[in-house]
């Protein structure tokens, strides 16, 4: 969740756990109005006239090695205020000017804005998330057949599963 001001993040970060445990969510990142999510796509954006000025010969192999990093790196580096890369052994230093940062969504997040800021869901289903999935569903099948059955929650029962190789 990333909000729209401070108040709004220090509000979603005190029912932290209620918010958790009410949506059935394994993770929740709460993101401040001035940082970005980590699970944002970053992409690199390399400002050529910038560059070629400060070092002609190179710019070409410069934007190559730019384009090839790690954005959240270079990112942080640039923050920082010391971000460079290694042509011919040489350090080349990177100004701010001579790149930007394009922010966008992955193909397998929602995003989802609501009063307070931005909510992101993360909607890839792993092994481990499904076979969880499949494991709460059977317990409520058996809960209610319990209920359905009028057992005393005490009652021991036998259960037999039989389910295909990839539910097992």
């Amino acid at each position: 969740i990333k909000t729209e001001d401070q108040l709004g993040y220090d509000a979603v970060s005190a029912f932290r756990k209620i918010i958790v445990g009410q949506s059935g969510s394994k993770e929740l990142d709460i993101v401040s109005p001035t940082d970005t999510w980590r699970g944002m796509k970053v992409d690199v954006q390399v400002h050529m006239d910038s560059v070629s000025a400060a070092y002609k010969l190179w710019a070409k192999k410069i934007e190559i090695l730019l384009q090839s990093q790690d954005a959240w790196k270079i990112r942080a580096g640039i923050g920082k205020g010391d971000y460079s890369v290694g042509i011919e052994g040489q350090k080349v230093r990177i100004d701010p000017s001579m790149i930007s940062f394009i922010e966008s969504v992955p193909e397998h997040v929602i995003e989802e804005p609501f009063s307070g800021g931005i909510l992101y869901l993360d909607t890839r289903m792993t092994k481990d998330l499904l076979a969880e999935g499949y494991a709460k569903e059977i317990v409520n099948l058996v809960l209610e057949c319990r209920k359905d059955m009028n057992l005393e929650d005490e009652r021991v029962i036998e259960l037999a599963l039989v389910a295909p190789e990839r539910l097992r």
